[in-house]
């Protein structure tokens, strides 16, 4: 029988893991988010910045690493999500209209629309809506 898999394992194994470009591990820095366990198949998210996209692979290979190490977990998936900071309208001033290239149609009319929704946050809803922008006109 397999060794129970607790929250607190998976959060002991990501202590290892250092977030890009600081000197803290990525639990220290509060990035990482809703851990799920499910017979031996562990998911949890980690929010970085947009600065630190480019170590994104790195930094998701080693918190899979780090939890797989852990004795019965069989998979870990890790979702990665890097939010823009929200401009201040004070900083800026605001853009006018009618630029170059105004009045032009920039996109075709929608003939279908679906709708992908969700009562919680960080369940994938952006990029099912993403995945099936992209393959479904493949279909038709």
């Amino acid at each position: 029988m397999s060794a129970q898999i607790t929250e607190q394992k998976i959060l002991d194994a990501l202590k290892s893991v250092q977030m890009p470009g600081q000197n803290s591990d990525i639990l220290t820095a509060e990035a990482v988010s809703n851990i799920v366990v499910k017979d031996g198949n562990v998911g949890f998210t980690i929010e970085i910045s947009p600065e630190q996209a480019g170590a994104a692979n790195a930094l998701k290979a080693d918190a899979e690493n780090a939890v797989n190490a852990i004795n019965g977990v069989l998979s870990v998936s890790v979702i990665l999500t890097a939010h823009k900071p929200a401009v201040s309208s004070t900083s800026e001033a605001p853009v006018e209209a009618g630029g170059e290239g105004a009045g032009e149609d920039l996109l075709k009319p929608a003939r279908h629309v679906v709708a992908v929704a969700s009562g919680k946050g960080g369940v994938g809803k952006s990029t099912t809506s993403i995945n099936l922008a992209l393959h479904l006109p493949l279909k038709a």
